[in-house]
């Protein structure tokens, strides 16, 4: 019997281990108005509720060091007092740093934030960070030099040339983080270019395919394409329903689940449809006549009864951030 739960004691370790690798991030500041550097995430990328996932003192002469356990590549903002700038961390990795905070007497202000200067000492062609600068360079210029054609004559073949671009990189570097970043991240022109329809889109990026929750270009574009899903009055499904569900004293998941079933693609892949449910029900709490009493139950019962426990999760972080 002892051996058997020793067993089930190592077997355990090695599930955990194998999931989660020590990463470094280690370096100097200079310029510093604090004596401590944070990394700073979100929790998750519906709910936005900020976590600090690991921090470390700078010493005197301005060095840090910061070990900690992850097992998904994050994006994140590495944060000193009031500046702040955003770094991709993958798991397993050591990352040495200089960072430059900016010194100057302007106040600070939150729509025009002081961005410090973050140089990775030991980088490469292949770190993930040279990869998606590089890359939204190549990006940013292709769009504001064809930004005409793309959106309002609709030319696919540009939206293929910059595929094309795209595919140099995944041909050379192998990163699954960076391949799906470039991969939504021609979605979102695609959808506003209104080269494909709704649907095609829908299918061909979100349903039955792995939802990637933890990257920021995934997200980014699964927001912007759900934004106003159930007050847009999507086909088949009235608002006036919704409304009506929400804001009776029975309201339940079940009975809306129902009606938004009626859309032939959202019905095909229960996890992205309860994960718009949750996004929807967020929005609506910020919209006026719904009750949001009963859009909290809502969320409270999806976090305890939901299907997924990634849902579940960003249901109880959703009532945190909006509590």
């Amino acid at each position: 019997m002892y051996k058997k739960i020793q067993l089930i004691i190592a077997f355990l370790f090695f599930i955990f281990s194998s999931f989660s690798q020590t990463t470094i991030i280690r370096g100097t500041v200079e310029n510093n108005d604090s004596n401590k550097i944070r990394i700073l995430t979100y929790a998750d990328q519906i709910s936005y509720l900020e976590k600090t996932t690991a921090s470390s003192e700078i010493d005197e002469n301005g060095d840090f060091f910061i070990e900690f356990e992850l097992s998904n590549t994050i994006y994140s903002n590495l944060v000193i007092g009031f500046q702040k700038a955003e770094f991709y961390i993958e798991p397993g990795k050591t990352y040495e740093l200089k960072i430059i905070c900016k010194k100057d007497d302007k106040p600070y202000s939150f729509s025009d934030p002081k961005i410090p200067d973050i140089k990775i000492i030991n980088s490469n062609k292949s770190e993930l960070n040279t990869l998606i600068r590089e890359f939204n360079f190549i990006y940013n210029n292709f769009v504001i030099s064809n930004f005409n054609n793309i959106y309002k004559k609709r030319q696919k073949y540009l939206v293929d040339t910059l595929k094309n671009k795209a595919n140099k990189f995944i041909n050379i570097i192998e990163n699954e983080y960076f391949e799906n970043y470039i991969k939504y991240k021609i979605a979102s022109i695609e959808q506003m270019a209104r080269i494909k329809n709704k649907n095609i889109i829908a299918q061909e990026y979100f349903i039955n395919k792995k939802v990637l929750y933890n990257n920021v270009e995934y997200m980014s574009f699964f927001n912007t394409f759900f934004e106003g899903y159930l007050s847009a009055n999507p086909k088949n499904i009235s608002i006036n329903h919704i409304r009506d569900i929400i804001n009776n004293e029975n309201a339940s998941v079940l009975k809306l689940i129902k009606i938004i079933e009626k859309d032939k693609i959202l019905s095909q892949d229960y996890q992205i449809l309860e994960l718009v449910l949750l996004k929807s029900l967020k929005e609506l709490y910020y919209t006026p006549n719904y009750n949001r009493k009963n859009i909290l139950n809502l969320i409270s019962s999806i976090s305890k009864n939901g299907k997924y426990s990634q849902n579940r999760d960003i249901a109880q972080n959703l009532i945190s951030s909006i509590k």
